[in-house]
């Protein structure tokens, strides 16, 4: 399995070309729509995003797995996936058409029906297209994934743009086709570029019975987090409303641009650390984990410097006067950058060691602590509320699952803390090559035996 600069470059790529479509087309959605229907396509996409993070997490850490370790079935392991993917998404379809009949009227987003009318034209070219790029993950392909988000991303901007054009911007419906039409693209152009490699259909009850015991805590983990991370969303949505929504989504859009090196960065290292795992043995490999940290710290920290250094000025840049009191907001989310990555990565590796339901009941914990954080804070502070909530949840959180996880592995986080840092030096220098530093190569110099490996486990 081949893994060096050149996959997390396209890992991170990928990440940032998806994440630059869907900003461009928020940033003239947001000059374009009044912001009670911008709070509506946000609760909107808030659901579809809700639903892909379930559907994949029950789906995807399972496959990496077994595709790794069990080269022999492959052929079984790939068609369980795609059955399950398929059964997924039509119960997804269900489950969305119950929400918007339900709950539109408390959002206040009576739109929400006609687009859960619309939701299996989405679900299914959806469902093909998260098993294509899952697929490509374990091969460790993300330049093939980077075309098919591309095409994903393009679709829907392009229908942003067509949207203005023909004076239709009221019109969330014709969006929503547009993003049809982006699975659609996405889907195909995956599908061009791995059919050569892509397995023979073999569906074995052996392997739908192992993936759904594996996903289960997996998806329980997924929904988890995603209800963690949009917790705030739905509860403006209901304790506000539509509007105070629209205001935080540019908050929240802006701020994902944080999460960019988290979200590529864990999804390129899953793969590695799980094929670690099963080769060696090792319980917790901790350089894979500390390299994976300080590429996320490399990315992630100066970005959080300016958001809290300028949040003014970049909102003027990229959404306008109307939305400066999100300008609090962003430096709020700007706090969370130093805890997250730990987070994300210790998840990673409790899958990838056959332990998702440690994953599954930490989230469980952390999805009880944000919420009622979310609710109190809201109905003190308003919008700022649900920043504060969400952000002194999330450390709450972390914070105790580190804990957790340093009793069940033995972890030195002064030995952890002391690798990310080396790591960072050892990157940036060369990134950045300089003449003369303070320090030596060799005081800096990485252990990378297995022995060494092992350093931060007392």
């Amino acid at each position: 399995m081949k893994f060096g600069s050149r996959t997390l470059g396209y890992a991170f790529l990928q990440q940032v070309t998806f994440q630059g479509f869907q900003f461009l087309s928020f940033l003239i959605l947001v000059r374009i729509l009044t912001p009670a229907n911008v709070g509506i396509w946000t609760l909107y996409l808030t659901f579809h995003a809700f639903f892909e993070m379930a559907r994949t997490s029950f789906i995807h850490n399972g496959f990496i797995k077994y595709w790794v370790g069990e080269v022999e079935e492959r052929n079984g392991i790939f068609s369980a996936a795609l059955c399950l993917q398929f059964i997924s998404a039509l119960l997804i379809v269900g489950l969305f058409a119950g929400i918007a009949w339900g709950f539109a009227d408390k959002f206040q987003a009576p739109q929400l029906h006609n687009m859960a009318l619309f939701y299996p034209l989405v679900a299914l070219p959806a469902c093909l297209f998260q098993m294509l790029r899952s697929f490509l993950v374990a091969q460790n392909d993300f330049k093939s994934i980077w075309f098919g988000v591309m095409g994903l991303g393009a679709s829907l901007f392009t229908g942003v743009i067509l949207m203005y054009i023909w004076d239709r911007t009221e019109d969330l419906i014709l969006l929503q086709r547009f993003q049809i039409l982006g699975y659609c693209l996405g889907m195909l152009i995956l599908y061009a570029l791995s059919r050569k490699e892509l397995p023979r259909l073999t569906l074995s009850g052996k392997w739908i019975g192992k993936l759904f015991h594996f996903g289960k805590y997996s998806m329980g983990s997924g929904i988890g987090s995603m209800l963690f991370t949009k917790m705030d969303v739905f509860m403006l949505g209901y304790l506000v409303g539509p509007a105070a929504v629209g205001i935080y989504s540019v908050a929240t859009r802006i701020n994902n641009y944080l999460d960019l090196p988290q979200n590529a960065f864990s999804q390129a290292y899953y793969p590695q650390i799980s094929s670690k795992i099963q080769e060696s043995g090792i319980e917790f490999p901790l350089l894979t984990v500390r390299k994976a940290i300080a590429m996320m710290w490399i990315f992630a920290i100066p970005t959080a410097l300016v958001f809290l250094i300028f949040p003014k000025p970049i909102l003027f840049l990229l959404a306008g006067e109307t939305y400066y009191t999100a300008a609090p907001l962003l430096q709020i989310f700007a706090c969370m950058v130093l805890i997250k990555p730990f987070g994300r990565v210790f998840g990673i590796t409790l899958d990838a060691i056959g332990k998702p339901q440690w994953n599954f009941h930490m989230l469980l914990v952390s999805l009880v602590i944000n919420a009622i954080m979310n609710y109190l804070l809201i109905q003190l502070m308003g919008i700022q509320g649900a920043a504060w909530g969400t952000m002194l949840a999330t450390w709450v959180s972390i914070l105790m699952g580190q804990y957790l996880i340093s009793r069940f592995f033995k972890i030195s986080y002064k030995v952890l803390i002391q690798g990310i840092v080396t790591e960072i030096y050892q990157t940036l220098q060369r990134i950045i090559p300089s003449g003369h530093s303070k320090y030596t190569t060799k005081e800096f110099q990485l252990e990378k035996n297995d022995v060494h490996e092992q350093q931060g486990i007392s």
